[in-house]
């Protein structure tokens, strides 16, 4: 019958093992401590922006629309959206109930018409949702115009000897909305069949009439980047 075999106790291997298997252990924890920040970002859910392609003319107020939902398709409430397009506005706005993000803008006077322009809604992400961008159309159209002519206005010398006055007329180039005065606007007025060209200024172009009357006047403004040009034609009797 053969001798039981021992297993003989060597200090100095059991005290290599345990060193190694706490090497280990140590590697391990610090590999865990090494996650990339930035892998936690997979974690959100992800959120979906879309908005809404606009349209308007130099001076307008646009009202830019941009709705954010979660994967399920469901509004993402109080959350805030930044509405941007290099060169013409930067701004934001804060979802309602509905996900629904409204900024409103001017565009600028001066900017071209019959032009496409870009805008982004953004949506920079939180601790909940992923972060999420759309792009848009803004077309901006060359804005309507409208001529005004005053009715007649007699202007007097200063003194007891007044004269028979001066008849005086006040055309306008203007927004054909709102009325709006038209900046660098000019106009072409011809007055009983003569021509009587006209530098448009901001206030209007007050034209002194020629003789005892009737007046026939004839406007035509002139087409610019941002505003289409316009027609007006009107007599006048002392």
């Amino acid at each position: 019958m053969p001798a039981p075999s021992r297993t003989l106790w060597n200090p100095f291997a059991a005290a290599l093992a345990a060193s190694l298997l706490a090497s280990t252990a140590a590697h391990t924890a610090r590999a865990d401590l090494k996650v990339d920040p930035s892998t936690l970002r997979k974690l959100e859910a992800p959120s979906k922006l879309t908005a809404e392609r606009r349209a308007g003319t130099p001076g307008d107020q646009v009202a830019l629309e941009a709705v954010l939902r979660d994967a399920a398709g469901q509004p993402l409430a109080g959350r805030a959206v930044a509405f941007e397009s290099p060169g013409l506005f930067n701004g934001s706005g804060q979802t309602d109930a509905l996900g629904k993000a409204v900024y409103g803008v001017r565009i600028p006077d001066g900017t071209k018409g019959n032009v496409t322009y870009r805008f982004t809604a953004a949506f920079a992400g939180d601790a909940t949702h992923g972060a999420s961008k759309a792009s848009q159309a803004l077309w901006v159209v060359k804005g309507l115009t409208k001529i005004t002519i005053s009715d007649l206005q007699l202007v007097y010398n200063e003194g007891k000897n007044k004269g028979p006055g001066v008849p005086i007329v006040t055309v306008h180039v203007v927004r054909a909305l709102d009325g709006k005065p038209i900046p660098s606007a000019s106009i072409d007025v011809v007055i009983n069949g003569a021509p009587a060209v006209q530098a448009y200024e901001p206030h209007g172009t007050n034209l002194s009439l020629p003789g005892n009357g009737p007046w026939t006047l004839d406007c035509q403004s002139h087409e610019t980047d941002s505003y289409q040009s316009a027609h007006a034609a009107r007599t006048l009797t002392r």
